[in-house]
């Protein structure tokens, strides 16, 4: 009886400290939930928000934002990412390493939602304090090249990855993947011999890739050489069937284009027949009309159109299309009307395509077309040419 006595106390004292022990445990646990490297999103975010709400440990709370930013990051939420790492950065010194990985993290976030200008500010930031000779130097570089290219800035992107290419080996496979994005980017700057130079190094290290000799083709007709293009695409096609592959339909749809440019639309649309049998899409059913257009087979462009326009009422390429066909049958204000539905679907490219269309038909349109812009001049324009019958973009 004594000793119990004596040990009642003692258990009281150690059952009054179990709950704070196991209270200690369950930070702990949320602690290393939020900060270790391996934690997968959502379990991240989930300890970071409630230790940070909690406020148990308000010693780490720096640490625990920090790593709720990389949480929302890893589950794609950029913009509240941003907002984290924008916050920290005001609090650390411009050439503390915790600021450098802040910039890094912020710019990454702000390239993957679409934010190129902003990631740019970044990776310029970055770039002009890194020494060229470290190794985070070219990883940051080949990050501003992407979100140049995206940005619309291709002698930037250009520049960069001709950069990278002469420090990386030609065996490196990285190598190969930097003369693909170069190639890419001379194309859409309108460099079409580069694209075929960097397409033709390619290939000749890796004779089977279709997908570059399918780029290659592309980049052959809009240089002026559907030939060289058909040949591109039915040495593609050919490897595809000879290794049991399918056919990609925008093979097709690319050599149908090539013989478009020849004029000669009974192949090109054989070709377009052969890519809605692969793809019954929108985007296949329009090539066809246009092809169908061209040819002079208006009704035949016309149960098309509709029928792309049925699969995807909101595809600017079949508006334009349809808006094509009215103007051959006589029927302007409803031309219009579609022409303006194409600029509304399809935006800055749209509209910038017929500012160029107009222009080249003798219409004074004053200034450039400024993106999403489509008032005075130009729409007095657009109305005069289709009265007039002109077949505005063939």
């Amino acid at each position: 009886m004594r000793l119990y006595r004596l040990l009642r106390p003692l258990a009281v004292a150690v059952a009054c400290l179990l709950p704070l022990a196991a209270a200690a445990d369950e930070v702990q646990d949320k602690v290393a939930a939020c900060t270790a490297p391996g934690t997968k999103a959502d379990r991240r975010v989930a300890a970071c928000t409630w230790l940070l709400a909690s406020n148990k440990v308000p010693q780490q709370r720096a640490r625990i934002y920090y790593s709720l930013g990389r949480g929302y990051a890893d589950q794609g939420r950029h913009d509240q990412a941003v907002k984290i790492y924008s916050k920290l950065i005001e609090g650390q010194p411009p050439q503390s390493r915790a600021h450098f990985e802040l910039r890094w993290r912020r710019g990454d976030s702000y390239r993957l939602q679409g934010d190129h200008g902003r990631a740019l500010d970044d990776y310029n930031w970055l770039l002009e304090r890194i020494p060229q000779e470290h190794p985070q130097h070219a990883e940051v570089r080949l990050r501003r090249a992407d979100s140049a290219g995206r940005y619309g800035l291709l002698d930037h992107a250009i520049a960069d990855y001709s950069w990278l290419l002469e420090r990386i080996p030609q065996d490196n496979p990285q190598h190969a993947q930097l003369r693909l994005r170069r190639a890419s980017s001379y194309g859409r700057q309108g460099k079409h011999d580069a694209a075929i130079a960097d397409y033709s190094w390619l290939l000749e290290r890796n004779p089977q890739d279709t997908r570059v000799r399918g780029q290659r083709g592309v980049e052959y007709a809009k240089n002026g050489q559907p030939d060289r293009a058909i040949v591109d695409y039915d040495t593609a096609i050919r490897q595809l069937r000879d290794a049991g592959q399918a056919v990609r339909d925008t093979l097709y749809i690319n050599r149908a284009n090539a013989y478009r440019r020849k004029r000669d639309f009974d192949r090109a649309i054989a070709d377009c027949d052969r890519a809605i049998a692969v793809s019954a899409s929108a985007r296949n059913y329009t090539e066809r009309a246009w092809m169908s257009y061209l040819a002079g087979r208006y009704a035949k462009a016309a149960t098309d159109v509709e029928r792309a326009l049925d699969l995807d009422p909101l595809y600017a390429d079949a508006a334009e299309t349809k808006a094509k066909l009215l103007v051959v049958r006589g029927q302007p204000a409803q031309a219009v009307l579609q022409f303006e539905r194409a600029m509304l679907l399809g935006g800055r490219a749209k509209i910038r395509a017929y500012d160029k269309a107009l222009r080249g038909h003798g219409y004074d349109l004053g200034k450039a077309a400024v993106a999403n812009s489509y008032v005075g001049k130009m729409n007095k324009a657009l109305v005069a040419c289709v009265q007039a019958g002109c077949r505005l973009i063939d």
